[in-house]
Protein backbone atom coordinates (compact mmCIF):
# COMPACT_ATOMS: atom_id res chain seq x y z
CA UNK A 1 0.00 0.00 0.00
CA UNK A 2 1.22 3.15 -1.19
CA UNK A 3 1.43 6.20 1.15
CA UNK A 4 -0.38 9.18 -0.02
CA UNK A 5 1.62 11.79 -1.69
CA UNK A 6 2.61 14.88 1.33
CA UNK A 7 0.46 18.05 0.80
CA UNK A 8 2.62 20.24 -1.33
CA UNK A 9 2.73 24.15 -0.47
CA UNK A 10 2.69 26.64 -2.85
CA UNK A 11 6.56 28.59 -2.87
CA UNK A 12 4.67 31.49 -1.18
CA UNK A 13 3.51 30.10 1.50
CA UNK A 14 7.54 28.83 2.48
CA UNK A 15 8.75 31.56 1.99
CA UNK A 16 6.16 33.26 4.57
CA UNK A 17 6.54 30.12 6.57
CA UNK A 18 10.24 30.20 6.78
CA UNK A 19 10.55 33.82 7.53
CA UNK A 20 8.08 33.63 10.48
CA UNK A 21 10.19 30.50 12.02
CA UNK A 22 13.86 32.62 11.32
CA UNK A 23 12.13 35.60 12.81
CA UNK A 24 11.38 33.50 16.31
CA UNK A 25 14.43 31.95 16.40
CA UNK A 26 16.74 35.35 15.62
CA UNK A 27 14.69 37.16 18.76
CA UNK A 28 15.01 34.00 20.82
CA UNK A 29 18.79 33.96 20.21
CA UNK A 30 19.32 37.84 20.53
CA UNK A 31 17.20 37.60 23.40
CA UNK A 32 19.55 34.89 25.00
CA UNK A 33 22.19 36.48 23.79
CA UNK A 34 21.32 40.33 25.79
CA UNK A 35 21.26 38.27 28.73
CA UNK A 36 24.42 37.06 28.40
CA UNK A 37 25.87 40.51 27.52
CA UNK A 38 23.91 42.55 30.11
CA UNK A 39 25.71 39.40 32.66
CA UNK A 40 29.02 39.86 31.49
CA UNK A 41 28.70 43.44 31.75
CA UNK A 42 27.85 43.08 35.50
CA UNK A 43 30.72 40.34 36.25
CA UNK A 44 33.26 42.86 33.87
CA UNK A 45 31.42 45.87 36.47
CA UNK A 46 32.76 43.53 39.41
CA UNK A 47 35.80 43.43 38.65
CA UNK A 48 36.29 46.83 38.75
CA UNK A 49 34.85 46.75 42.06
CA UNK A 50 37.59 44.55 42.99
CA UNK A 51 40.38 46.44 41.24
CA UNK A 52 39.82 49.44 42.99
CA UNK A 53 39.27 47.79 46.66
CA UNK A 54 41.98 45.34 46.15
CA UNK A 55 44.58 48.85 45.73
CA UNK A 56 42.79 50.89 47.71
CA UNK A 57 41.94 48.93 51.00
CA UNK A 58 43.80 46.03 50.36
CA UNK A 59 46.91 46.71 50.42
CA UNK A 60 47.47 45.68 46.72
CA UNK A 61 49.96 47.88 44.15
CA UNK A 62 48.44 47.84 40.97
CA UNK A 63 51.43 45.99 39.87
CA UNK A 64 51.25 43.59 42.62
CA UNK A 65 47.57 42.87 41.86
CA UNK A 66 47.67 42.68 38.52
CA UNK A 67 51.09 40.24 38.49
CA UNK A 68 48.63 38.27 41.38
CA UNK A 69 45.78 37.56 38.57
CA UNK A 70 47.68 37.54 35.64
CA UNK A 71 46.77 40.97 33.57
CA UNK A 72 49.19 43.74 32.71
CA UNK A 73 49.09 46.97 35.28
CA UNK A 74 47.55 49.02 33.18
CA UNK A 75 44.34 47.05 33.11
CA UNK A 76 43.94 47.01 36.69
CA UNK A 77 44.69 50.79 37.19
CA UNK A 78 41.95 51.46 34.63
CA UNK A 79 39.37 49.10 36.10
CA UNK A 80 40.21 50.73 39.36
CA UNK A 81 39.52 54.56 38.02
CA UNK A 82 36.40 53.17 35.84
CA UNK A 83 34.87 52.06 39.07
CA UNK A 84 35.95 55.65 41.31
CA UNK A 85 34.48 57.44 38.50
CA UNK A 86 31.01 55.47 37.91
CA UNK A 87 30.66 53.97 41.54
CA UNK A 88 28.12 56.98 43.06
CA UNK A 89 25.67 55.05 40.07
CA UNK A 90 22.63 53.26 41.81
CA UNK A 91 22.69 50.46 39.91
CA UNK A 92 23.66 48.69 36.56
CA UNK A 93 20.86 50.73 34.71
CA UNK A 94 22.60 53.87 35.81
CA UNK A 95 26.17 52.67 34.15
CA UNK A 96 27.64 53.09 31.28
CA UNK A 97 28.48 50.04 29.26
CA UNK A 98 31.85 48.14 30.30
CA UNK A 99 32.94 48.67 26.93
CA UNK A 100 32.01 52.43 27.26
CA UNK A 101 33.69 53.17 30.13
CA UNK A 102 36.85 51.32 28.75
CA UNK A 103 37.06 53.57 25.76
CA UNK A 104 36.24 56.60 28.23
CA UNK A 105 39.60 55.82 30.32
CA UNK A 106 41.42 54.61 27.63
CA UNK A 107 40.79 57.05 24.84
CA UNK A 108 39.75 54.16 22.40
CA UNK A 109 43.04 53.01 21.49
CA UNK A 110 42.16 50.95 18.91
CA UNK A 111 41.90 53.64 16.40
CA UNK A 112 43.49 56.32 18.00
CA UNK A 113 47.44 55.03 18.45
CA UNK A 114 48.55 55.29 15.10
CA UNK A 115 46.97 58.78 15.24
CA UNK A 116 48.66 59.83 18.37
CA UNK A 117 51.76 58.15 17.20
CA UNK A 118 52.44 60.17 14.18
CA UNK A 119 51.15 63.80 15.94
CA UNK A 120 54.08 63.09 18.80
CA UNK A 121 56.56 62.02 15.98
CA UNK A 122 55.77 65.36 14.32
CA UNK A 123 56.79 67.62 17.84
CA UNK A 124 59.93 69.48 17.83
CA UNK A 125 62.47 67.52 19.96
CA UNK A 126 62.15 69.27 23.60
CA UNK A 127 58.14 68.41 23.38
CA UNK A 128 58.98 64.89 22.13
CA UNK A 129 61.23 64.49 25.36
CA UNK A 130 59.04 66.07 27.71
CA UNK A 131 55.97 63.57 26.63
CA UNK A 132 58.32 60.23 27.01
CA UNK A 133 59.74 61.43 30.57
CA UNK A 134 55.93 61.13 31.07
CA UNK A 135 55.25 57.98 29.73
CA UNK A 136 58.07 56.92 31.31
CA UNK A 137 56.93 58.58 34.99
CA UNK A 138 54.51 55.22 34.37
CA UNK A 139 56.85 52.02 36.09
CA UNK A 140 54.88 49.90 33.95
CA UNK A 141 55.83 51.53 30.93
CA UNK A 142 59.47 52.17 31.76
CA UNK A 143 59.81 48.53 32.60
CA UNK A 144 58.29 47.40 28.95
CA UNK A 145 61.00 50.13 27.32
CA UNK A 146 64.02 48.82 28.88
CA UNK A 147 63.27 45.20 27.83
CA UNK A 148 63.29 46.65 24.34
CA UNK A 149 67.52 46.50 23.18
CA UNK A 150 67.91 49.41 21.50
CA UNK A 151 65.72 51.36 23.55
CA UNK A 152 68.17 50.52 26.01
CA UNK A 153 71.26 51.21 24.59
CA UNK A 154 70.13 54.40 23.67
CA UNK A 155 68.84 55.47 27.32
CA UNK A 156 72.44 54.24 28.60
CA UNK A 157 74.45 56.06 25.57
CA UNK A 158 72.20 59.48 26.45
CA UNK A 159 72.71 59.44 30.48
CA UNK A 160 76.40 58.55 29.95
CA UNK A 161 76.78 61.62 27.15
CA UNK A 162 74.64 64.07 29.65
CA UNK A 163 76.57 62.99 32.64
CA UNK A 164 80.06 63.85 31.02
CA UNK A 165 78.66 66.89 29.67
CA UNK A 166 77.75 67.82 32.81
CA UNK A 167 80.80 67.07 34.55
CA UNK A 168 82.71 69.05 32.26
CA UNK A 169 80.37 72.04 32.75
CA UNK A 170 80.65 72.25 36.52
CA UNK A 171 84.57 72.29 35.45
CA UNK A 172 84.24 74.98 33.56
CA UNK A 173 81.78 77.08 35.88
CA UNK A 174 84.29 76.10 38.90
CA UNK A 175 87.53 77.63 37.18
CA UNK A 176 85.73 80.64 36.27
CA UNK A 177 84.48 81.05 40.04
CA UNK A 178 88.02 80.80 40.86
CA UNK A 179 89.55 83.27 38.03
CA UNK A 180 86.76 85.66 39.32
CA UNK A 181 87.14 89.03 40.75
CA UNK A 182 87.59 88.68 44.18
CA UNK A 183 84.80 91.31 45.24
CA UNK A 184 82.45 90.10 43.09
CA UNK A 185 82.59 86.43 44.52
CA UNK A 186 81.82 87.41 47.87
CA UNK A 187 78.80 89.73 46.92
CA UNK A 188 77.78 86.98 44.81
CA UNK A 189 77.54 84.62 48.19
CA UNK A 190 75.96 86.92 50.22
CA UNK A 191 73.45 86.99 46.99
CA UNK A 192 73.42 83.36 47.21
CA UNK A 193 73.13 83.00 50.69
CA UNK A 194 69.67 85.08 51.16
CA UNK A 195 68.61 83.14 47.94
CA UNK A 196 69.41 80.01 49.80
CA UNK A 197 66.91 81.46 52.65
CA UNK A 198 64.43 82.74 50.75
CA UNK A 199 63.90 78.90 49.27
CA UNK A 200 63.66 77.58 52.62
CA UNK A 201 61.36 79.78 53.67
CA UNK A 202 59.40 79.15 50.51
CA UNK A 203 59.75 75.22 50.91
CA UNK A 204 58.33 75.32 54.39
CA UNK A 205 55.58 77.43 53.88
CA UNK A 206 54.77 75.47 50.83
CA UNK A 207 55.04 72.11 52.03
CA UNK A 208 53.42 72.71 54.83
CA UNK A 209 50.46 74.46 53.42
CA UNK A 210 50.09 71.50 51.43
CA UNK A 211 50.47 68.58 53.35
CA UNK A 212 47.26 70.63 55.38
CA UNK A 213 44.89 69.54 52.58
CA UNK A 214 46.23 66.29 50.88
CA UNK A 215 44.09 63.18 51.07
CA UNK A 216 44.90 59.30 51.14
CA UNK A 217 48.09 58.77 48.57
CA UNK A 218 46.85 57.05 45.46
CA UNK A 219 49.61 54.50 44.64
CA UNK A 220 49.71 56.14 41.13
CA UNK A 221 51.08 59.33 42.61
CA UNK A 222 53.48 57.57 45.00
CA UNK A 223 56.46 56.95 42.73
CA UNK A 224 57.17 60.58 41.83
CA UNK A 225 56.10 61.99 44.93
CA UNK A 226 58.79 59.24 46.15
CA UNK A 227 61.16 61.32 43.69
CA UNK A 228 60.38 64.32 44.79
CA UNK A 229 60.80 63.92 48.29
CA UNK A 230 64.36 62.45 48.30
CA UNK A 231 65.28 65.52 46.22
CA UNK A 232 64.23 67.67 48.66
CA UNK A 233 65.69 65.55 51.46
CA UNK A 234 69.14 65.71 49.29
CA UNK A 235 68.72 69.61 49.38
CA UNK A 236 68.27 70.08 52.89
CA UNK A 237 71.18 67.96 54.09
CA UNK A 238 73.38 69.74 52.13
CA UNK A 239 71.78 73.00 53.35
CA UNK A 240 72.44 71.32 56.93
CA UNK A 241 76.00 70.53 56.21
CA UNK A 242 76.46 74.27 54.94
CA UNK A 243 75.35 75.71 58.44
CA UNK A 244 77.88 72.98 60.04
CA UNK A 245 80.69 74.13 57.75
CA UNK A 246 80.33 77.57 57.06
CA UNK A 247 81.04 76.85 53.54
CA UNK A 248 79.27 74.91 50.68
CA UNK A 249 80.27 71.32 50.19
CA UNK A 250 79.01 69.84 46.76
CA UNK A 251 79.08 65.93 47.01
CA UNK A 252 78.24 63.87 44.15
CA UNK A 253 75.14 63.18 45.07
CA UNK A 254 73.76 67.11 45.79
CA UNK A 255 76.23 67.28 42.33
CA UNK A 256 73.74 64.90 40.37
CA UNK A 257 70.68 66.61 41.76
CA UNK A 258 72.06 69.51 40.63
CA UNK A 259 72.76 67.86 36.82
CA UNK A 260 69.20 66.28 36.99
CA UNK A 261 67.86 69.71 37.36
CA UNK A 262 69.68 71.44 34.96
Amino acid sequence: MTSPPAERRSPMTNYVADYRRLDDNAARDESQAEQYRKRADENRWEQCRIAYEATTEGGYSFKAFAEAVGVVGTTVSRQARMWAENAEAAGAHDRPSYAEAWRDVTGDQRTTADDTRGRARNLPATERAKLAAELLADKDVAEQVVTDKQARHNITRAADQHYQRQATERTERTERKAAGDPTDQRVDALLQVNRLGEACERFSRDGNDALRHVGPLPDSERYWLTGSVERAETTVRAARRYLELGDSEINTELADLLDNEA
